[in-house]
C-alpha cells in the first residue's frame, strides 16, 4: 500500500461506520422526486470521495447529468462518504465519481446505484417505472467506460476531443520542409494510429455496449457525453473517431443506429426485446423492465421486482394481448420469445432418475406418415383441400371409405370452429427431457420395434409431405415464423387397419413423429425418435388430437380408447413439469 492510499484509507477511517441510512422520497403522487449526487470538489487528487444526496421534485426542472456505466464485479469495490457516513460502491462506480470530481463536474449527478435504495424493492419499483424519463430530463448522459484507457499514451493533442481524430499522414506531410522532417513525421503518425487503432478496438469491444439498461439510457439522452480514461468525447465525435478506425465496431454503431432509428415508428416492445434478445443484465426481470422504457407501445407496462418470472411473462402476454399487440399467429413465438427472455433456453434433461423427470405410461396410436396444410390453408385454399385428399387416398386404399368420413368430419369441424379455438388445441411445446433407448431385439420397448421401419422411411423421404420443400423445412425451426396448427395422417404398425387415422397436430409435427395417447388426456403426445444402428433418443414435440376429439356429440369416453390397445403397445414417455402443464391446459 503507497502513502496516497494508506492516507485514503485513513481518512475514511476516521469517518463513521454505521449502514448508511436514506430518507423516503416525498410520497407525492402529483409531483414526483428523485435523489440527486452531489460531488464535492477536492483539495487534492487522493482526498477521500465525498459526495451528498439531495431530494428535488421534478416541478422544480432540476438540471443534472445522468451517468450511465456497468455495475462490474460486485466483488470489486470502494468506499466513498456518502453525507459524511462510509458508503460502499462497485469500483467501476468509484473509478467515474474520481474522474467527474477530477474534472470540475458542477452539475449534481442521477445514479441508479446511489440514488435508489436498492433495499427497498418499493421504491425500486416505482423509481423504475421512472428511469426513462429520468434519462430523457437529463441535461447529458454520462458515458463511463473505465479507467483502463488512461494506459493508452496519447499525444497532449489528442486528449482534446475535438483532435482525437488524426489527419492523414500526407495532408501531415505537405506542411514540412525537408524530407527528414519527412520521414520524422511519417513514424510519429504511424504510432499516434497504432495507438489509437488498438484503443478503438479495445473500446468497441468493451462489455459495457452489451448491457440492456444503456439500450433506455442512450435511447433517451439529449446529449451524449462518452469518457474513457482521461478522455471526454462527445456522441458524434465518439463515433466519427470508432468508425474511421474501425468500420465494423459493433457495439457503438448499433447503438448509433438505435438513436437514428429513434422516430422510425421501429421502436415496438416486441421488436426492442427481439432484436436485443442478446443484450446482458445480472436482473431477468430487466430483460423485459429495461426495455419498456423505450418501447412506442409500451405505457402503463406493469413492473414490479416482487413478481415471480412466471407472472412476468403473464404480465407482458396478456398487455400484449389486451392492446391488440399480438396477431394470433405470433401468440407462440412470442410467448417462445419472453420465455428465453427471462428463464433463458431450457436445458435438455438426459438423467431419467432426476426428480424432474415425470414418467407416464402410454400407447403408440401410430406413425406419422403425412403432414398436410395448416388449419387455415385447407379452408382458404381449394386446391390444398383436392391435394390433402389424394393423400388420403394414397395412404388408405384398402380402408378409404372409413378414411373418406373421418376427413369429411375433420373438415367440417374446422370449418365451424375459428381460428382462435383452432390455435389453442395444440400446442408447439418441445419436452426438455430427451430419453435413451435401445434398438438391438433383447432392448428396444415392444411398442417401438414394429415402429422402427416405418419411422427411418417417413424420416428420409424427399416428399415428406404434400407441402413444398421450403415450407416444411422453415418448420423445422421451432415454428419461429408459424404457429398455426396442421393436418396429419397416422398408420399403426401393429394393426391392420385403424379406427384413428388423421387428426391436427403441433407445427413441429413431422413425417416419422409417433403420436401416443396417455390415461386421463385427450391431448396426444407427439414423440420426435431419433433412432441409430444400436440406440436411439425419444422427445416431446407438441401435441395433436384425432378426428374423434372434434365430434360434436362423441359419448365415447377417452379411457374407453385406451382398450383397443394391448399390452406390447404400451410405451413410458418422459417429461417435464411444464409439459404436464401443458397437457393439462
Amino acid at each position: 500500500m503507497d502513502a496516497n492510499q494508506a492516507r485514503r484509507r485513513t481518512d475514511l477511517l476516521d469517518h463513521p461506520s454505521q449502514a448508511f441510512v436514506y430518507q423516503p422520497l416525498d410520497p407525492d403522487e402529483e409531483a414526483d422526486s428523485v435523489r440527486l449526487v452531489r460531488i464535492e470538489l477536492s483539495t487534492g487528487h487522493d482526498d477521500p470521495l465525498s459526495c451528498s444526496l439531495i431530494h428535488v421534485k421534478f416541478a422544480q426542472k432540476p438540471k443534472y447529468r445522468a451517468l450511465s456505466y456497468m455495475w462490474g464485479d460486485e466483488a470489486m469495490q470502494a468506499e466513498i462518504l456518502l453525507n459524511g457516513v462510509r458508503f460502499r460502491v462497485g469500483q467501476n462506480l468509484w473509478d467515474a465519481l474520481h474522474y467527474l470530481r477530477n474534472s470540475g463536474a458542477q452539475r449534481p449527478f442521477w445514479i441508479d446505484a446511489i440514488c435508489i435504495n436498492q433495499c427497498d424493492v418499493e421504491e425500486r419499483n416505482r423509481q423504475l417505472a421512472m428511469m426513462k424519463w429520468i434519462y430523457f430530463r437529463a441535461e447529458t448522459v454520462v458515458v463511463w467506460l473505465g479507467k483502463k484507457y488512461s494506459a493508452y499514451q496519447l499525444p497532449n493533442k489528442l486528449r482534446d476531443a475535438k483532435d482525437i481524430v488524426i489527419q492523414e499522414s500526407s495532408d501531415r506531410a505537405t506542411a514540412l520542409d525537408t524530407t527528414s522532417e519527412r520521414e520524422s513525421s511519417d513514424e510519429k503518425t504511424v504510432k499516434i494510429t497504432g495507438e489509437e487503432l488498438a484503443m478503438v478496438t479495445e473500446l468497441c469491444s468493451d462489455g459495457y455496449w452489451d448491457r440492456l439498461w444503456i439500450i433506455q439510457e442512450i435511447g433517451q439522452a439529449a446529449q451524449i457525453e462518452v469518457c474513457f480514461g482521461i478522455l471526454a468525447m462527445d456522441w458524434n465525435a465518439f463515433i466519427e473517431m470508432v468508425t474511421l478506425h474501425n468500420s465494423s465496431c459493433e457495439g457503438p454503431l448499433r447503438l448509433n443506429r438505435l438513436l437514428q432509428e429513434k422516430y422510425s415508428g421501429s421502436h415496438t416492445l416486441r421488436k426492442l426485446l427481439q432484436d436485443h434478445r442478446k443484450a446482458l443484465c445480472k436482473e431477468p426481470r430487466d430483460k423485459i423492465y429495461g426495455l419498456v422504457g423505450l418501447a412506442a407501445d409500451a405505457i402503463g407496462f406493469p413492473m414490479d421486482y416482487n413478481k415471480s418470472l412466471i407472472e412476468i411473462w403473464k404480465d407482458t402476454m396478456i398487455f400484449m394481448n389486451g392492446r391488440g399487440l399480438l396477431p394470433d399467429t405470433d401468440i407462440i413465438p412470442f410467448g417462445r420469445l419472453v420465455k428465453s427472455l427471462l428463464i433463458g433456453d431450457t436445458p435438455t434433461i438426459e438423467d431419467i432418475k432426476s426428480p424432474q423427470v415425470f414418467e407416464v405410461s402410454g400407447f403408440v396410436v401410430g406413425c406419422i406418415l403425412a403432414i398436410g396444410p395448416s388449419t387455415d390453408q385447407i379452408i382458404s385454399s381449394l386446391h390444398r383441400a383436392d391435394d390433402w385428399v389424394g393423400e388420403i387416398q394414397r395412404n388408405f386404399k384398402s380402408d378409404l371409405g372409413e378414411a373418406h368420413r373421418e376427413k369429411d368430419i375433420l373438415m367440417r369441424a374446422i370449418q365451424d370452429f375459428d381460428k382462435s379455438q383452432l390455435a389453442s388445441m395444440c400446442f408447439s411445446h418441445v419436452s426438455s427431457v430427451r430419453w435413451s433407448i435401445g434398438l438391438e431385439f433383447y432392448a428396444a420397448p415392444s411398442s417401438l420395434v414394429p415402429y422402427q421401419d416405418l419411422i427411418r422411411q417417413a424420416q428420409s423421404r424427399d416428399e415428406v409431405s404434400i407441402e413444398t420443400k421450403a415450407q416444411a423445412a422453415s418448420k423445422s425451426v421451432q415454428t419461429s415464423a408459424n404457429s398455426t396448427s396442421h393436418l396429419f395422417l397416422v398408420e399403426n404398425s401393429v394393426h391392420r387397419q385403424t379406427p384413428w387415422k388423421m387428426g391436427v397436430a403441433s407445427s413441429l409435427a413431422k413425417p416419422g413423429d409417433l403420436v401416443c395417447w396417455i390415461h386421463g388426456i385427450t391431448k396426444a403426445l407427439i414423440l420426435r425418435a431419433n433412432l441409430g444402428e444400436r440406440a436411439g433418443t425419444v422427445q416431446v414435440f407438441g401435441t395433436a388430437l384425432f378426428t374423434e376429439d372434434f365430434k360434436p356429440n362423441s359419448k365415447s369416453p377417452h379411457s374407453s380408447r385406451l382398450y383397443w390397445f394391448t399390452k406390447d403397445e404400451t410405451i413410458d414417455i418422459q417429461i417435464d413439469a411444464a409439459t404436464i402443464y401443458v397437457l393439462l391446459a
